[in-house]
């Protein structure tokens, strides 16, 4: 995974989560991006993901609670955004 002062895409300050790529779309309103669990459980472990300002710090703790949950051979998971 990229480390934060290579940015790839849309920086998420959100909740702190990968930063957003789209592969593809959901329907006009919306686009999604896949994600390993390991590559999630890599970026939650990287030095300076604890220091990174986001928007919403309570969102943080549980994007973090749910990667802790995951198991590295889990199905990739799904981030869809919704466009404005």
């Amino acid at each position: 995974m990229k480390q934060y002062d290579e940015p790839s895409g849309y920086i998420n300050d959100w909740d702190s989560g990968p930063e957003f790529w789209p592969e593809g779309n959901v329907n006009d309103n919306a686009v999604y991006m896949t994600v390993s669990p390991l590559a999630l459980k890599d970026m939650i472990e990287e030095e300076g993901f604890s220091d990174k300002n986001i928007l919403y710090p309570e969102k943080k703790k549980a994007f973090v609670d749910m990667v802790k949950d995951l198991d590295e051979n889990d199905n990739s998971v799904i981030m869809i955004v919704k466009l404005k």
